[in-house]
């Protein structure tokens, strides 16, 4: 239920050439942060919503904050076009103490740019 305080958020997930950039709500307290990726794909079937398969765990090889700790980008090992990304932050803060309100996105990655 929405109490009218602002939430620690993400507030936008980007396709990059080597990974994806992450964009919160407010600056965070990123030294507690850690960032786990992974991809999967869907089983076609005439049934709606088909079995995961192919699941894979990425290496995150390196984490860039930005100067105001708005956004970071997350270099990932071997992205694959056509996969569907699962990005969990755990333990992630905001620099005011709020915890994230939703610590997972997911993005399906149809091109890399």
């Amino acid at each position: 239920r929405y109490t009218g305080e602002p939430l620690f958020a993400i507030q936008k997930v980007e396709a990059k050439p080597d990974g994806f950039l992450l964009t919160f709500t407010e600056p965070a307290a990123h030294t507690s942060a850690t960032f786990q990726v992974s991809s999967f794909t869907y089983e076609y079937s005439s049934r709606y919503g088909g079995e995961e398969k192919d699941t894979q765990r990425h290496q995150i090889t390196h984490q860039n904050w930005s100067s105001d700790n708005r956004s970071v980008l997350l270099r990932i090992a071997a992205l694959r076009e056509l996969y569907v990304y699962e990005i969990s932050c755990e333990a992630l803060q905001s620099r005011t103490g709020n915890p994230l309100s939703h610590p997972t996105a997911w993005y399906t990655l149809n091109h890399i740019p």
